[in-house]
């Protein structure tokens, strides 16, 4: 009959994580229509010639040996090139494989929380809190943050293999497996350093390898606290090696600073005001925002209200490790994860991230879960009320999902809001201007732009897109005048002296704009389009062989510029190379079956070689 009753048990189980999936598979299915946001997307995907690309063996050996974009996460660029194989640089497909590693997390975390704990209900919420927080849209609906989902995947499943070494009496080929999975998660986003931390966590909970907070009349096998650190290094040389590797990549791109840019009190400062934001984000999950700007001074009570957080639940946690060792273990998931993103090394501009709580958020849903539980369990007569309780906050949490979703549809759609509900906001000011003139909305742009520049007035990029905007316009002298700021500050900016060149062009002074794109180009040589314009004013100027190189540099970089594979094409007939001619015409054929000129082209090419 026991057993009946632990089938009918696992049955019912199944069936509540099925619903949970489709519950969260239909609220996030709205991501379907959503586009690149050219936040992030384009460097990761859509602008990215080797992603774009798919797999392939010079992409693969690219993948493990670049610290593009400040990390190394090899393993995130191969899953983008594969999706970029099976399906094309779609955006909608991508997403819907974020989504798909959302569900598979959802399920691995309610599967391994059940198996752990025995406690059905108290996992299933934990998972739907997970699935379901409006702090999490962002590592789903971003496909820059493909590291997030990927990363959690294998975090769960490094989980899931160690409980299965510890339960099957440390059995080595489940050892294995969790430091394989331990790997991959590590080479998908280096934030999963941490995770050998949290292995010692659930040590104490809900493994109770201490023995603490353990069932008196069936204890666990206790095991030396040496023992149980000595099987965790194989597990922290990995963590540190990673931590080598992401230093060196972020150095290497001068994302990071320890002690450079801004103050350590000033770090200090922002760590512990993230804390308490992030909690409260957590309880109430309001104004979200792709970017939050950094607050030099954070306001007082957001210090005062981080420092009693660490201190108060950092006390109690120590104070209650041995008769509810699931505070410790939820309290310590929670902070230590968050360490390497706290802002103690300053990395970017943001003072917090949403998506930096995906993986975090499990302890604080575990401590949360797990204590009204146990004061459920002590009072019954609460029950109905947390039942209650739990239904409204997931529902409350599923609800502020749908609603935020739209907001990710576009990188308009998600600037537009990030002002709506922060103040200040330079990144979200620039980034709205940017999208605005992806539409050629330049007029619409230049106001944000200004603002950017306003707030931020070492903002190069803002400077740099505004000069942009304004020789759009027309407005050469302005753009002039800052794009000569820009150079005369930063003469190792290539993109300033490459719209620096532009307007120049845009003013008929050829040679001026000659010089400043090759300067550019020695700079930043992977700009396909400043290597096409390079090429038609030299090509203009009669130095034809010099066009061609400047043609060729541009498919090299970017081999679907129709453009460049026809003013190519072009050059090379002026030379007599009809031959090489005649394969760049039909090349700008297969990648623009509709232009109409190509054909035409290619018959003159013909007619030449039968000359």
């Amino acid at each position: 009959m026991e057993s009946q009753a632990e089938a009918g048990t696992g049955l019912r189980d199944i069936l509540l994580g099925t619903i949970l999936i489709l519950l969260t598979a239909a609220i996030y299915w709205q991501i379907r229509d959503h586009a690149f946001l050219n936040f992030d997307d384009d460097r990761y995907v859509s602008d990215n010639p080797i992603v774009a690309r798919g797999l392939s063996q010079a992409g693969i050996a690219w993948a493990f040996t670049t610290f593009d974009l400040a990390n190394w996460h090899p393993v995130t660029w191969l899953s983008l090139m594969l999706d970029c194989s099976l399906f094309g640089p779609k955006a909608e497909r991508l997403l819907q494989v974020n989504l798909l590693f959302h569900l598979a997390n959802v399920g691995l975390l309610f599967g391994w929380l059940r198996a752990m704990t025995k406690e059905s209900g108290r996992s299933l919420l934990v998972a739907a809190l997970f699935a379901l927080h409006p702090m999490h849209v962002e590592s789903v609906a971003w496909i820059a943050e493909r590291k997030d989902v990927l990363s959690a995947f294998f975090w769960l499943l490094t989980c899931f293999a160690y409980w299965r070494y510890v339960a099957g009496t440390r059995t080595w080929s489940w050892y294995g497996l969790a430091f394989l999975f331990c790997l991959l998660a590590v080479m998908a986003k280096p934030m999963a350093v941490t995770l050998p931390f949290v292995l010692l966590l659930l040590d104490v909970w809900p493994l109770k390898c201490f023995g603490w907070g353990a069932d008196p009349e069936n204890p666990p096998a206790e095991l030396p606290i040496s023992r149980l650190i000595l099987e965790k290094i194989p597990f922290f040389a990995l963590s540190l090696g990673g931590s080598i590797l992401t230093y060196l990549a972020q150095r290497a791109s001068g994302a990071t600073s320890i002690g450079g840019v801004r103050p350590l009190g000033e770090r200090l400062g922002n760590a512990l005001a993230s804390y308490a934001c992030y909690v409260g984000k957590t309880l109430w999950p309001a104004k979200l925002a792709v970017f939050y700007p950094y607050e030099s001074h954070p306001e007082w009570w957001k210090l005062a209200a981080g420092v009693g957080l660490l201190v108060g639940v950092t006390g109690l946690a120590v104070y209650l490790v041995k008769t509810r060792p699931f505070v410790a273990t939820g309290w310590f998931w929670f902070i230590g994860v968050l360490v390497p993103v706290i802002g103690l090394v300053q990395v970017g501009e943001q003072s917090m991230a949403d998506r930096y709580t995906y993986l975090p958020h499990i302890g604080l849903f575990l401590l949360v879960v797990w204590g009204l539980g146990e004061f459920v369990k002590a009072r019954p007569v609460f029950q109905p009320v947390a039942v209650v309780a739990a239904l409204a906050a997931v529902a409350g949490c599923g609800w502020a999902t749908w609603r935020y979703l739209p907001a990710w549809s576009s990188r308009i759609d998600l600037f537009e809001h990030a002002l709506a509900v922060t103040s200040n906001n330079h990144i979200a000011e620039c980034s709205l201007g940017q999208g605005l003139m992806e539409q050629n909305r330049n007029e619409e742009a230049e106001p944000h732009l200004r603002a950017a520049v306003r707030i931020q007035p070492g903002y190069d990029l803002a400077k740099n897109t505004l000069a942009y905007a304004l020789v759009r316009q027309g407005k050469y002298p302005e753009a002039l005048t800052l794009y000569q700021e820009l150079i005369r500050r930063r003469p190792d900016y290539g993109d300033a002296h490459i719209g620096y060149a532009s307007a120049l062009e845009n003013l008929g002074r050829a040679d001026e704009a000659i010089e400043s794109y090759a300067k550019g180009l020695e700079l930043v040589p992977d700009n396909a389009n400043a290597s096409n314009k390079l090429g038609v004013l030299l090509y203009k100027k009669g130095r034809t062989d010099d066009a061609i190189v400047r043609y060729r540099q541009a498919l090299r970089f970017d081999p679907q510029m129709s453009d460049a594979a026809y003013n190519l094409g072009n050059a090379l007939a002026v030379q007599g190379k009809y031959r090489e001619a005649r394969e760049q015409f039909e090349y700008v054929l297969k990648l623009n079956p509709g232009d109409l000129d190509a054909p035409n082209k290619i018959k003159l090419m013909d007619s030449k070689l039968k000359q």
